[in-house]
């Protein structure tokens, strides 16, 4: 049997976990919340989507980080999307899922940037045959 599930990584720790479903307009970086739920996975393939961006040499970069399980505050990066600087869409990534806990890490950069985006991944289990 096989477990698939949609999840939704743009939601920031002090928002409502609803508004995480909508496109997300940032101006600044920022760090998602945690989403340990995904240990309950073994692969994940990530989604990112810009569908506006304006200001001068504006872009945003994205990186999906794992928690050191054995060091606390400690975070390394397993996903990596290439800036993004039009309106466009990132290659999608598959890895597989060994970590705790995840995070997202979006860097916005240029002078008045304004960036829509989404970020995601669809993530699958395969429960053993008994």
């Amino acid at each position: 049997m096989s477990v698939r599930d949609l999840v939704s990584l743009i939601t920031l720790p002090t928002e409502n976990e609803q508004s995480g479903t909508t496109p997300k307009t940032v101006a600044a970086s920022f760090t998602s919340r945690e989403y340990p739920e995904l240990a309950n996975f073994n692969r994940a393939k990530f989604f990112l989507n810009v569908s506006a961006i304006s200001g001068s040499g504006a872009s945003l970069t994205i990186t999906i980080e794992e928690e050191d399980p054995f060091a606390t505050g400690i975070w390394n990066t397993v996903v990596t999307f290439s800036a993004i600087t039009t309106v466009s869409s990132g290659t999608p990534q598959a890895v597989e899922l060994y970590g705790l806990n995840y995070r997202l890490q979006a860097v916005v950069a240029g002078t008045t940037p304004s960036i829509t985006f989404t970020c995601g991944a669809v993530t699958n289990s395969e429960e053993p045959l008994t």
